[in-house]
């Protein structure tokens, strides 16, 4: 009766409860980890950075109160989480380069958010942020309107309104080659109402020939969605090999770095990030606790991503990625 009595103590209560709730908070870490057979658990492989605090936090609470099983289970949530981390930074990393000099390329990439009515602090930070090239998503036809003046600054564009959250945009100040809006990236096993437009625009620039293509699949929320974003992901992979062109992908692919999706478009081993800027800062909520970043440029050889930095809040869900692409002499 004694030990009964024991058992429901305040502080064998209070422990308990903790370590159930800290097992809860980073299992999504071990479970993200199977994000290749379903959409479910691929939901948990995004909040790498969240996972390592909590694991971080738990080995030192748990240490104190000398709850060792917890303890050594959050220790080796803590190291997965670095290790994953770690190694993208290290893998996608260039070393050793030397780049053109006379190559410059800088490029703004923003998901907008269709309901965002913040439209000249959108245009103050697009004007002042001396891009090339633009590509916006989630345009309806309120933005295509409000975004009219880039017009006369990016003489080339294309601007491709819809009603629902995956309307694109793109301006370029450079002369182009070809502009046009793909739709084939949504076909295949997910096709019909998840069929989501592409931009792909082909540059040369002092005789060195490359594609940009701008990309915004559906969230992964559900099956057949989950489906064709890898699909997309994996089908604009494909469409950079069968060029054989230097090759850039932007957008607000709705992927973090550690997902399926992610896996899918870095499957042929062309596609990277191929960055100095580690491409893990958050771009989606980022004041919140969920922060994780969807928003990415990946490139080709023999291109690499100079610098990149997110940009300031505008009212939309989304922070801009501002960037600029090197060209490696070879």
């Amino acid at each position: 009766m004694r030990l009964f009595r024991q058992f429901l103590s305040r502080s064998v209560r209070l422990d308990g409860v903790i370590d159930v709730i800290i097992l809860l908070a980073i299992s999504g870490s071990w479970v993200g980890l199977l994000g290749s057979s379903h959409w479910l658990p691929d939901l948990f492989s995004h909040f790498r950075w969240q996972y390592l605090v909590v694991s971080l936090l738990a080995v030192g609470w748990c240490f104190r109160r000398r709850r060792h099983a917890i303890t050594l289970i959050s220790f080796f949530t803590f190291t997965l989480n670095v290790w994953l981390i770690w190694a993208l930074a290290i893998s996608s990393r260039p070393f050793a380069i030397e780049l053109a000099t006379d190559f410059r390329l800088r490029v703004v990439s923003l998901n907008v958010l269709t309901s965002n009515q913040r439209y000249q602090d959108v245009l103050d930070y697009l004007h002042s942020a001396d891009a090339d090239l633009i590509f916006l998503m989630e345009i309806d036809s309120i933005w295509a309107a409000k975004l009219k003046s880039l017009k006369l600054s990016h003489p080339h564009h294309l601007v491709h309104p819809r009603a629902d959250n995956f309307g694109i945009a793109f301006f370029s100040r450079l002369p182009l080659q070809q502009l046009r809006i793909v739709r084939e990236f949504g076909h295949g096993p997910a096709a019909g109402a998840y069929s989501t437009p592409s931009i792909e625009a082909h540059l040369s620039m002092d005789s060195r020939e490359l594609v940009l293509y701008g990309i915004h699949p559906v969230p992964p929320a559900g099956f057949t969605a989950w489906q064709s974003r890898n699909h997309q992901l994996r089908a604009v992979a494909d469409c950079t090999a069968e060029t054989g062109k230097p090759s850039i992908v932007i957008g607000d692919l709705n992927a973090t770095p550690w997902c399926e999706g992610m896996r899918s478009l870095r499957s042929n081993g062309r596609l990277d990030f191929r960055s100095a800027s580690p491409p893990w800062l958050p771009t989606w909520r980022a004041r919140s606790i969920f922060a994780i970043p969807i928003d990415h440029v990946l490139c080709t050889s023999p291109l690499v991503i100079k610098d990149r930095k997110v940009g300031p809040d505008l009212g939309s869900d989304h922070r801009p990625q501002l960037f600029e692409v090197g060209w490696v002499n070879q």
